[in-house]
């Protein structure tokens, strides 16, 4: 498997999402930054996509991220896991669709 496929495949997808959940529930928000840093390659994918719908999302997935970093660091774990849902949602509609 090439570097390239780790980044935008499957691999870094769960990766920034399990590496994110173990962050919130830990409360180590530097946890987040490397998700943040993994979905980039995903919402590079997203965005190269035609619908708009797509194209909001790979914007947003690294800004909740970080938005969710914030709030980790402030102590207010459940709002920053709610700030995941589109990136768990987009999870699993891919992978039903592209099964």
């Amino acid at each position: 498997m090439s570097f390239i496929e780790i980044v935008f495949g499957w691999p870094g997808i769960l990766s920034s999402l399990i590496i994110s959940l173990v962050g919130i529930s830990t409360g180590r928000w530097y946890l987040l930054v490397v998700s943040a840093l993994l979905i980039l390659g995903f919402s590079v994918y997203l965005i190269g996509s035609p619908l708009l719908i797509w194209e909001i999302l790979g914007v947003s997935m690294p800004l909740l991220h970080l938005g969710s970093l914030l709030l980790v660091y402030r102590g207010a774990k459940l709002k920053a896991l709610l700030y995941l849902i589109p990136q768990i949602l987009t999870t699993i509609y891919l992978g039903i669709v592209l099964r």
